[in-house]
């Protein structure tokens, strides 16, 4: 199973976009895939006036474990721009994240480290479980 974002309109709720983070055994760590799902589903949602509010979790009760580090080592051997390309999507999103006029909520659940706190802090508003880490 690859990384991807995963939208939903939760049963009940017409005005909420769910955009979950997915990388089934790598603690959804992000991935390039992610980046430009959720600059194309923030776009999306900013021309939708019945999305009122987007919440942001990680699958299986984790939330982000930032960028995935066999991904990041492999990348290193790339040219430059290869690497430089990945990182400014990744700012691309953040700053979606950032520019929305929608209230954004990110749904803690375990940890969200690196890359996953930037996003998180992106929010207008965390919302943490108990067992919630922001590294």
């Amino acid at each position: 199973m690859s990384a991807e974002l995963l939208t939903d309109h939760p049963a009940g709720s017409d005005t909420t976009l769910v955009l979950k983070l997915s990388n089934p055994g790598a603690r959804n760590a992000l991935h390039p895939d992610m980046y430009a799902a959720g600059i194309e589903a923030f776009n999306t949602a900013e021309r939708d006036p019945s999305v009122r509010a987007i919440v942001l979790p990680g699958a299986d009760n984790f939330f982000c474990s930032g960028g995935n580090l066999n991904r990041l080592m492999e990348n290193r051997a790339k040219d430059p721009s290869v690497q430089t390309q990945s990182i400014d999507l990744l700012a691309e999103w953040i700053s979606a994240l950032c520019a929305s006029t929608k209230p954004i909520i990110a749904a803690v659940e375990g940890a969200a480290a690196g890359a996953g706190f930037s996003l998180a802090l992106a929010g207008d508003l965390i919302v943490a479980d108990d067992d919630a880490k922001l590294l």
